[in-house]
């Protein structure tokens, strides 16, 4: 693959990772909603894309740290929502 597409695609997997990101940290510090269906991206798609692009970024594009963040949020993240459902 070429450098330069490579690194366009990283970038584009930084910003989906950042998209998913917001609705957790909006639902933390109780903001309002930023995208419309936020609950929905919150709950149902937030956890396994986060997890998905972790991975990817982890062992496809080597990009540890960042990966790994991706990867550890998202799986806390489906925890969390586990959790929140055994509990209620």
């Amino acid at each position: 693959m070429n450098r330069k597409i490579k690194e366009q695609c990283i970038w584009f997997f930084y910003i989906i990772g950042i998209f998913f990101i917001i609705p957790i940290i909006s639902y933390y510090l109780s903001l309002p909603d930023i995208f419309p269906k936020q609950a929905y991206i919150q709950v149902y798609l937030s956890g396994p894309i986060l997890l998905i692009l972790g991975l990817f970024l982890f062992f496809n594009y080597r990009k540890k740290t960042i990966g790994l963040i991706f990867l550890v949020t998202g799986v806390w993240w489906i925890f969390n929502i586990i959790y929140e459902l055994l509990t209620k």
